[in-house]
């Protein structure tokens, strides 16, 4: 247990130290940043999971069996505390350059505007949420993909490409509806009607895709938009924010888990769960939702044999950081367009817990993963360092900025995709995620834009 407790002990002084040098240094300094978001990413994706292991396994591996070993558990640790130096290296080297301030453009009678056309846009997106639930076979249906394996098991069909489709241009209420709150907010006026339209929305897009990712900007939007126009939310609240961030993540897996179980009259024995051992609460601490810290290990000690179910290094990372980018080009244009795109992470699970690699979801092991199987401690450091650059050029000018409403979406996009990147670690399918995937939601704020800008 030594070796173990010796990594998680640097790796904790490490989180620790980042967290309190920078309340010394400014107590005002926002809770929603890059920096900080990539911060809470180090403590939830790494440091919780390496804790969870040592007091609930004694530092062993529960999904990474052939890697079990003291010495294995004290590497990974280090190696994770130097992609967070090295991150905060790059972070400071961004930060040196000199910023000039502009003004914000918040004209108030072209904001108001685009109210009316964000709320067309609900209406429109939400009866295309109806459409698509309709075309996948109903309400029952929808509940029931939302946990994959019990689809599969149920036999239950995937979504057909016209579903697919029809949600993804459905995404454009989900840009009426975050526009309307953050609106509200910037007047410091919360509006029913507007809360009641996000709620059907993010409920709708939720129901159909299962995906939690997709609720992640509306919460950073608003809370850079509370941060901006109504009260700072600097980084004294970061006790705060960790409770409702697991909180929000245990109460959407268990929805993700149980609503389909309830609707098909099914129950899950937690006692036949070898890491749940009858306990809800180790079923969710212990799942491949944070075996992010073993993934990565896997990564490290496994690099060529991931990199080998992808082809060679070369072709690895063209099948995840720029196959994926092509997602939306027709067959009829891209004769060998491939049934499925993969990614690093549906190479890990097929190491990790077997099965061919097209075929199941992925299991991250995050950039610091990604980056150490395509180049080793070139790849590695080359990453950390970039991305903190980047994080510090975007942060810097958020923090000095009078930032209009638009800019402060663009802003929370940023921070998704610093987060989203740093949790996917391939540029591809950060892009498909984020972005692509969510092309319903960026026409959206386009049009939003377009009013604002040209109708006066």
């Amino acid at each position: 247990m030594f070796l173990p407790v010796l990594g998680f002990f640097v790796l904790f002084t490490h989180v620790s130290v980042s967290i309190i040098s920078l309340y010394r240094s400014d107590r005002d300094a926002p809770l929603v940043t890059c920096y900080m978001v990539v911060l809470g990413f180090f403590g939830l994706y790494f440091l919780l999971p390496a804790a969870l292991l040592l007091f609930y396994n004694s530092g062993e591996f529960i999904w990474v069996r052939q890697l079990d070993g003291p010495t294995i558990f004290l590497q990974t640790c280090l190696l994770t505390s130097l992609s967070l130096g090295l991150f905060q290296v790059g972070y400071w080297l961004g930060g040196q350059r000199k910023f000039i301030p502009t003004p914000a453009q918040n004209d108030r009678r072209a904001l108001r505007n685009t109210v009316a056309t964000a709320l067309v846009l609900c209406a429109a997106g939400i009866a295309l949420k109806l459409v698509a639930l309709t075309l996948g076979g109903g309400f029952e249906t929808s509940v029931t993909r939302l946990s994959g394996g019990l689809s599969r098991t149920l036999g239950v069909q995937a979504a057909s490409q016209t579903e697919f489709y029809v949600r993804t241009l459905s995404g454009i209420a989900d840009a009426g509806a975050v526009w309307l709150v953050a609106y509200s907010i910037m007047h410091r006026k919360l509006n029913l009607i507007y809360i009641s339209l996000f709620l059907v929305t993010v409920g709708l897009a939720f129901l159909g895709t299962g995906k939690r990712s997709y609720l992640i900007l509306p919460i950073i939007v608003f809370a850079v938009s509370y941060h901006k126009f109504v009260a700072p939310i600097s980084i004294k609240k970061l006790p705060i924010a960790s409770i409702i961030v697991l909180g929000f993540g245990f109460v959407s897996l268990m929805a993700r888990i149980y609503l389909p179980l309830i609707f098909n009259n099914l129950e899950i024995d937690l006692n036949r769960v070898s890491w749940a051992q009858g306990s809800v609460i180790r079923f969710y601490f212990l799942s491949l939702e944070f075996a992010t810290f073993e993934a990565f290990a896997l990564s490290i000690f496994y690099d060529n044999q991931i990199v080998a179910l992808l082809g060679d290094t070369a072709t690895a990372f063209y099948r995840t950081n720029l196959e994926p980018l092509l997602f939306f080009v027709p067959r009829a244009i891209w004769l060998g367009k491939p049934d499925t795109f993969v990614d690093m992470s549906h190479a890990v699970r097929a190491i990790m817990v077997g099965g061919p690699v097209e075929e199941g979801p992925g299991i991250a092991s995050t950039l610091l993963g990604t980056s150490w199987a395509l180049g080793n401690i070139v790849g590695l450091s080359a990453a950390m360092l970039s991305t903190g650059f980047v994080a510090a050029f975007f942060d810097k000018n958020a923090r000095f900025l009078q930032m209009s409403l638009f800019q402060v979406i663009q802003y929370s996009f940023i921070i998704v995709l610093m987060f989203q990147f740093f949790r996917q670690g391939t540029f591809g399918w950060t892009i498909l995620t984020v972005l692509i995937q969510q092309a319903g939601l960026l026409l959206g704020f386009f049009v939003i834009y377009g009013v604002k800008r040209y109708v006066r």
